[in-house]
């Protein structure tokens, strides 16, 4: 069957003709590896010569041609050329194995092999124009998967599949690749998705880079790799994407996957296609757009119209949608498998091509792959026949039978394991090396299992569902513990990788469940180490692998070092900056590295110690090296074998610093060796001086020099030196970079004139000073330790940024740009180098685009990854004299300990005061301490002629600043995100919760009967007895608080245990106390976290959530306000009570990301809450959430906001609190100490007050506001109405939970809502429904009926049973299976005098009716029982803002009676029958709501539980509600 459609695609080589003409000169091939790029004439060229030895070898149609070539673009280019001749080929990667090449040679009868012998004589050939254009059935390419037979099986495409190919592309233009894309192919190149990739690029003339195969197997170093690159599409595996944990390369625009199931996966901000196809195919048959994160990802609906996909069942028969069939689908040009006329009849049966994939119809058309019919397995996109693995086994001499079976790992990788029955014993080492022989690696499997019979099904066939799935830790293995850091490093890569515990230095990695997955992310891990994944699968274990590293190194490089030895090295770009430097001023001493040793005599004895030095001197070319220059001027270094230091020792009576110091003289750079020793004898010391110039040395090999003294003091063999190897690999590399076009733009962007590099001088003077300014971190080594973990930074760059945002400071400039300094022992063979190995990165950052020290520390690595691949380049002060250009150097020196190798008793000294001239302007030097407690010390080198000690000293103390800023600032996001992070896994596990609702809360109520029934409630009522809930419900009554209250006490009094619950109580919360007597209530650990995921963290992942679905930015790092307060006391054991809120005031939390300080988050006296807390709310601009546990107390802050703003302005303008503002004098003080003046926030808080103070001024004031938590449903819904008058709209609002001291009952799931669904796994729940003169029957949550009310009973995890919590609930309705539920209100806020039943919310609706139709804001009101009329009648006492004259009164109660008879019926009647009068209203005082609250704080309440006081309870209430009445 040819498709009607394919008339029209142009043959192959006529398209990559015309885009050969167009665009000659464009790149369209690139080898990663080698750096190496083709043009389309270069490729075009190419391949003409392969077209014309081809022809001279009689190569034509139907001939098949072996291409056997390194990775790259010669593989690709032959593939043109064979293309242009017409005939077809068959392409093997360099490292299979010779068997397999072999069989694949011999199948497909290749009458020629291009390989790089052959490749020589093709560039000896004329190019031959033009292409012999074969016919759309003439063999085009063969395809060698793995099988079943135990040999390849070739996949035979024929030319018209090219077409089909190109075609399947055109059907979606937007997947079309444009002529400007970039696309990675990381494919092996004997991959149908190669192929594809290459055929695009020659329709469409986009840019192919050939990424290696060791970049191809790492996926971090494949992402930087493809940003290098500017890649813009890829084609990656499912496997490899699920371990970019970051996301792939920014770069990309379209990602393709395939070849394996595609579950799991989406990024966001790419476009993800997962096309569906395989090796017969050679075209995508059907594809679909990854729009979210599927359980099961569809592969999408077939790509042609022409080509239809049908499901059928075992008898052909298509089935029914939604029904499982095998895929099957027209595959035109496929002739076959090679040699295998039965396969190919199976698969080309009843004349359509069967895929073995079993799948199914989705209702909205789409396809979805639900397993394979027969055995053949993907492994990381390869496909895998288990058959052929069997094969190659059974042929092992020793093994009987075999079989091999697929598991599923903890990554959801695919990995293969063995089974093998044998006559003799084999190692897994002896097999596995058989299989290498003739299998590729992905073909290996990873685990061999030794069987005495392979298990079989009645059908005689092997029972694969029989095989063990094999335990990695199970495994027997003797372990071996790491003894060097680089067998530690591996065994630990090893453990994250592979999932398992404890590796020791013997086990294989292999044998352990490695998998070419996991080799390449192992490799990864060990990048620094110089692991590659090819040492993996050669040496396996970490002992060998750690041995292979150090032998290959040091054989190379003594070889490298000698030949180098042999030549003058030119200096490091470093090197010459201290040669320009000492040029520039040649009697300076500033880069002397002087110290001295002091030994007691009766453990170094002086000659012995003489010859040591000699030894290392001689064997070590740093100190055999004399400054010279090359034919042209250059400096180089020369090495004169015969020319050392013979130390002088001297017999003395004492040491003093001036005989260090006449060692302290300028070198003179031509001919001079570059250090000097002297040792001195005392009575009782050895003395040795020693001097060196820093052109020669650093701080490392100093450490190394030591070291290897005291080795040959110990007579032990000294390293072999690769300093001169080390000189001469960073000059090629130089040579190298310097044509490298991204090198030289690093280079221009770093000489850029506009940055300031070092502060500006307040001196004037031509002369140059040695200024040295002491000074240490304001913050301790443990803090510094904290922040960096929690910026996810070094020490280094956080000392880089602080460098910065100081020079910015003290400059006033916003452009500035320092230099990082670094030791340059960038791989393990350096740190042993005794030499100046110094490397700088320089950073320019304008601080005018930087928020936060996440963007600075951002911009800082962004900087340094590049930097530091272009560092042997002159990017920093290399070669610069002191001056304008100069930049501030920063240097931490740590590692650079010699104490380890120096004997008891050493005493050392340095003379570095005295030291003269100054060789930058600026230099800043951190030394490394190890006590957490203690403060690193660092002091500034800068030339004091151009600076004044007072501008350094400023410029330390905005250091210090910035130190303090980005520890701050860190922490704060560090918890935030933490929060974040917590509340989405809370969601999660509320949704997963929701969906097994009545299972979820049946299985927790057995489990609390269970773990309590030895408790003494739990025996009382026969907790061992109860199987069931009806158990439950007969056995165990309903209960008040007055029930547990005798073991409550018993429990505060003498801590007496297993009560009412056998768990331990870890917190006393107390109840509102809103209508009587505070309450304690017992809390365990489960359901104190229980309440901090769901009531408090899930806030912030909730919020994340929502704006991630809305495509914004999520929830900002910066600083929020929680209006809580921490009253918490102890009992007589230290069991802490207080508000159930409290508790999420974790005090190492909450001084990072709350606005308040301290003393008003744990206040130890009265203060005024409202004016005191806005004030320091108002200091921050960059608040992104408000908090507070009710509504109302929310409302007073924003309402005296709202009402005091001039008073608030004028304290902040000022930096105090005014004096007329209650405070206590003590906190008045501490609280003084934490304001600044800050006039220009003032001001603009004036702007905003004085021009929206009756708007949503809210978000004005804070601009980063993204969210305000609140309870503020049921009796608390007018204050947040109120409050969105302020808030605006696009606040967002969370209603916190439906979270009562006992129980967090129920959590909102969506934002701005006051509904809450029920929490199954907080508590066990029962419904008796408000029926008058019912039974109370209690029904379970899967019974209840929307719209109805229910009284709510709760079992909780604390130890109350069929507790009656006293609130009355109102279903909503369903998520999934749980209810929404709303409060209705509580049965103790219920008025009744004649049975009416008034409930608060229902006189809460006819109040705000009331000053609807008045037009009066009524904030808020409270209603009794008036009984001394007769009959009685409700007398409701309403709050407005002003004054309401009495006359007036009567006017409202009216308005409010009417209201209350239209949305009460029994109340209705009650009054028309005069068995009550109408309600009458008394007006308060405004605030004088307020001022109940505050009463109730300063007696001792917590501010975090004072609920509206709608119903009083008694007289003391009523007289002081009475005491406030208007006038």
């Amino acid at each position: 069957m040819k498709p009607d459609f394919l008339h029209s695609v142009p043959y192959v080589c006529q398209r990559w003709k015309t885009l050969a003409e167009e665009n000659p000169s464009a790149i369209f091939l690139t080898e990663e590896e080698s750096g190496e790029s083709y043009t389309r004439c270069q490729v075009d060229e190419l391949s003409a010569r392969v077209y014309a030895y081809l022809l001279k070898k009689g190569i034509g149609t139907e001939d098949f041609v072996l291409i056997r070539m390194p990775r790259g673009a010669l593989p690709f280019i032959a593939m043109l050329g064979v293309w242009k001749a017409g005939a077809a080929f068959t392409v093997v990667e360099d490292d299979y194995a010779p068997e397999r090449i072999d069989a694949i040679a011999k199948d497909c009868a290749c009458a020629l092999t291009l390989d790089l012998s052959a490749w020589e004589a093709i560039l000896q050939a004329e190019p031959q124009t033009g292409f012999r254009e074969a016919q759309e059935h003439d063999a085009c390419f063969a395809i060698y998967t793995s099988g079943s037979t135990g040999k390849p099986k070739g996949v035979l495409q024929e030319y018209g599949k090219i077409k089909l190919n190109q075609a399947s592309l055109e059907k979606h233009p937007g997947d079309l690749l444009q002529e400007n894309d970039c696309i990675a192919l990381t494919a092996p190149i004997n991959f149908i998705a190669a192929v594809k990739i290459f055929l695009n690029a020659l329709y469409s003339g986009m840019h192919v880079v050939v990424f290696s195969t060791d970049t191809a197997r790492n996926p971090m170093q494949l992402n930087e790799r493809m940003k290098e690159y500017q890649v813009t599409q890829a084609f990656l595996s499912p496997s490899l994407l699920r371990v970019m944990a970051d996301g792939p390369a920014p770069t990309l625009r379209t990602l393709v996957t395939g070849s394996e199931a595609a579950n799991g996966i989406f990024f966001e901000g790419v476009r993800l296609i997962n096309n569906y196809g395989m090796s017969e195919a050679g075209f995508h048959v059907s594809q679909f757009e990854i729009d979210l994160r599927y359980d099961v990802t569809p592969i999408g609906k077939p790509v042609f119209d022409d080509i239809c996909i049908r499901l059928l069942d075992e008898n052909g028969n298509e089935v029914p949608d939604g029904q499982e069939g095998e895929v099957c689908f027209d595959n035109p040009f496929f002739r076959g498998y090679i040699h295998l006329p039965e396969e190919t009849e199976k698969a080309l049966r009843d004349g359509i091509f069967h895929s073995g994939d079993m799948g199914k119809r989705l209702p909205d058309g789409n396809l979805v792959i639900t397993g394979r019919l027969n055995t053949m397995v993907k492994i990381n996109g390869n496909r895998v026949e288990p058959g052929e693995i069997e094969a190659v086994l059974r042929r092992i001499p020793g093994i009987k039978n075999a079989a091999v079976r697929d598991f599923k790992g903890e990554r959801q990788q695919v990995f293969l394991c063995a089974y093998y029955v044998a006559e003799n014993d084999l190692t897994e080492e002896e097999i596995r090396t058989c299989l290498q022989r003739e299998l590729p690696h992905y073909m290996i499997p990873a685990f061999f299992t030794r069987m005495d019979t392979i298990p079989i099904n009645p059908n005689g066939k092997v029972n694969r569902f029989a095989l063990p799935k094999p335990d990695v830790n199970a495994k027997s293995r003797a372990y071996a513990p790491p003894e060097t850091e680089e067998e530690a490093a591996i065994c630990v890569a090893f453990e994250s990788v592979l999932k398992v515990d404890k590796v020791g230095v013997n086990d294989d990695f292999f044998s352990l469940g490695g998998d070419s997955l996991s080799t390449a992310l192992a490799a990864a891990e060990l990048t620094a180490l110089g692991v590659d994944y090819k040492d993996l699968y050669a040496w396996k274990t970490p002992r060998q692998i750690a041995a292979h590293l150090s032998e290959k190194t040091v054989s190379d490089l003594d070889a490298l070092n000698r030949a180098a030895l042999s030549r003058d090295q030119y200096l490091t770009p470093y090197q010459t900056f201290f040669y320009d430097a000492d040029l520039y001023s040649p009697y300076q001493t500033n880069l002397n590295n002087p110290f001295s040793l002091s030994f007691p005599k009766d453990r170094v004895d002086p000659l012995r110690l003489k010859h040591a030095l000699e030894a290392v001197f001689s064997n070590y070319a740093f100190f055999s090296s004399v400054c010279s220059h090359d034919d042209e001027g250059s400096p180089v270094l020369r090495h004169l074998p015969e020319k050392i230091v013979h130390p002088e020792i001297r017999e003395v009576r004492e040491h003093t610093p001036d005989m260090l110091a006449e060692l302290i003289q300028p070198y003179h750079l031509d001919g001079e060796l570059l250090y000097r020793c002297v040792l001195y004898v005392t009575p009782t010391r050895v003395i040795m001086d020693f001097d060196t110039f820093h052109l020669i040395s650093d701080g490392s090999s100093i450490a190394n020099f030591i070291s290897e003294v005291f080795a040959a003091y110990r007579g032990e063999p000294l390293r072999q030196d690769h300093y001169y190897y080390y000189l001469e690999n960073q000059y090629l590399r130089r040579m190298e970079l310097e044509h490298n076009a991204d090198a030289r733009l690093l280079m221009e962007r770093f000489s850029r004139t506009e940055y300031r590099c070092n502060p500006q001088p307040d001196l004037i003077s031509r002369r140059t000073g040695n200024g040295r300014y002491l000074s240490s971190m304001v913050s301790t080594l443990g803090d510094l330790q904290k922040g960096c973990e929690a910026l996810k930074t070094s020490l280094n760059k956080l000392f880089v940024a602080a460098a910065l945002v100081a020079l910015s400071k003290t400059s006033g400039d916003n452009k500035v740009s320092v230099e990082w300094t670094y030791n340059g022992r960038d791989e393990n063979w350096k740190n042993d180098l005794i030499g100046m190995t110094i490397a700088s990165v320089p950073v320019a950052v304008d601080m005018a685009n930087i928020r936060n020290p996440q963007d600075l520390l951002r911009e800082i690595d962004e900087q340094n990854e590049l930097g530091m691949r272009y560092a042997d380049l002159s990017l920093g002060n290399n070669g610069v004299t002191p001056g304008e250009r100069d930049r501030i150097i920063v240097v931490y020196e740590s590692g650079f300990d010699m104490k380890p190798f120096l004997p008891e008793g050493t005493e050392v000294a340095s003379a570095y005061d005295r030291l003269n001239g100054a060789f930058t302007r600026f230099q800043i030097i951190l030394f490394s301490i190890e006590d957490p407690d203690a403060s690193i010390p660092f002091y500034i080198n800068y030339d004091s002629e151009l600076y004044s000690s007072a501008l350094v000293g400023r410029y330390c103390e905005y250091f210090n600043l910035a130190i303090t800023w980005m520890i701050s600032e860190g922490m704060r996001a560090a918890v935030m995100n933490r929060y974040i992070t917590n509340g989405l896994q809370a969601l999660d596990w509320m949704e997963d919760a929701s969906r097994h609702g009545s299972s979820v809360s049946r299985e927790l109520l057995m489990r609390l009967v269970r773990d309590n029934q030895d408790t003494e409630y739990g025996q009382k009522y026969h907790f061992r007895e109860i199987q069931s809930y009806a158990d439950f419900a007969a056995k165990v009554p309903f209960s008040s608080y007055e029930d547990y209250e005798p073991y409550i006490e018993q429990m505060l009094c003498f801590n007496q245990k297993n009560l009412i619950t056998a768990d331990d109580v870890v917190y006393y919360a107390h109840t509102s106390g809103t209508t009587g007597t505070s309450k304690m209530i017992p809390c365990t650990k489960k359901s104190l976290d229980t309440f901090f995921s769901t009531g408090y963290e899930r806030i912030f992942g909730m919020y994340e959530r929502s704006r991630r679905e809305k495509g914004d930015e999520g929830m900002p790092t910066c600083k929020g306000m929680v209006i809580m307060e921490s009253r918490i006391g102890y009992t007589p054991y230290s069991i802490a009570h207080g508000a159930i809120s409290e508790t999420v005031l974790h005090p190492e939390d909450i001084a990072h990301y709350n606005a308040l300080p301290e003393e008003l988050i744990y206040p130890k006296a009265e203060f005024d809450r409202r004016h005191v807390k806005m004030l320091f709310a108002l200091r921050e601009r960059r608040l992104s959430f408000m908090m507070c546990s009710f509504a109302p107390f929310l409302y007073d802050m924003i309402t005296y906001l709202r009402q005091h703003w001039q008073v608030l302005c004028e304290d902040l303008a000022l930096g105090r609190i005014c004096p007329d503002i209650a405070v206590d004098p003590a906190l008045r003080k501490k609280l003084d100490a934490r304001l600044t003046p800050d006039p220009e926030r003032a001001d603009e808080i004036r702007s905003i007050m004085s021009a929206h103070g009756e708007e949503a001024f809210v978000p004005l004031l804070w601009p980063d506001m993204k969210l305000v938590a609140t309870i503020g449903s049921a009796a608390f819904a007018p204050y947040l109405e109120k409050l969105r008058q302020y808030l605006g709209p696009e606040l967002e609002v969370d209603y916190l939970g439906y979270v009562s001291s006992e129980a967090t009952i129920g959590a909102p799931i969506r934002e701005n809502e006051g509904e809450y669904m029920l929490l199954p796994f907080s508590g066990f729940y029962e419904f008796i429904p408000m029926v008058d003169g019912a039974p109370e029957t209690p029904l379970l949550m899967h019974q209840l009926e929307v719209g109805k009310e229910y009284e709510l009973i709760v079992t909780n995890l604390s130890g109350f049973y069929r507790y009656r919590l006293g609130d009355v609930v109102r279903v909503t309705g369903y998520h999934n299976e749980c209810p929404m539920l709303v409060v209705s209100y509580r049965k103790n806020q219920l008025i009744s005098m004649y049975g009416e039943k008034v409930t608060e919310t229902t006189l809460q609706n006819a109040v705000e009716a009331t000053a609807e139709e008045s037009g009066t804001n009524i904030p808020e009101y409270s209603v009794y029982a008036d009984s001394s009329s007769d009959p009685g009648h409700y007398v409701v006492l309403l709050e407005s803002d002003r004054e309401i004259p009495r006359e007036h009164w009567p006017f409202y109660s009216e308005i409010l009676n009417r209201k209350l008879c239209e949305m009460h019926d029994s109340y209705r009647l009650k009054i028309q029958q005069k068995i009550m009068l109408p309600l009458e209203v008394k007006f308060v005082h405004p605030q004088t709501y307020a001022l109940y609250r505050d009463l109730k704080v300063m007696g001792g309440a917590s501010p975090n539980q004072i609920k509206p006081i709608h119903v009083i309870p008694d007289g003391r209430l009523k007289r002081f509600f009475f005491g406030l009445l208007q006038d």
